[in-house]
């Protein structure tokens, strides 16, 4: 799991979705999701610490680089934790689209299940 972080701190907000394609996919499917989730989880929770939310709403919000490594429920618990983690109070608009991540995750009662997916 120190790999996969080192890989991931290697990444920066513009670069993220191409990083984590080319190289933190194939490397997270060796070690599991449970694995990959506490990994990321790690890197948010220092991030937001630091009141650096750039990385991690680039991270959470890049759909198609998360989703490769993190269920929709992972993400939308990775998303309120961020923001629970940030005491930066200049960081209000990001934590705002951090939320807006997760809600748009969410299922919304009384809608049809997605593509693909049974109820």
């Amino acid at each position: 799991t120190a790999q996969l972080q080192m890989l991931l701190q290697g990444s920066t907000p513009d670069s993220i979705s191409d990083f984590i394609t080319e190289r933190a996919v194939p490397f997270a499917g060796r070690i599991g999701r449970d694995k990959v989730e506490s990994v990321v989880a790690s890197l948010l929770d220092k991030e937001a610490e630091a009141g650096q939310l750039d990385w991690c709403l680039a991270f959470l919000s890049d759909q198609s680089a998360s989703r490769s490594l993190l269920t929709d429920l992972q993400i939308v618990d990775l998303s309120v934790r961020t923001v629970y983690a940030c005491r930066a109070l200049e960081q209000w608009d990001r934590m705002d689209a951090l939320l807006d991540v997760a809600s748009e995750l969410l299922p919304v009662e009384g809608a049809p299940p997605p593509d693909g997916e049974s109820e």
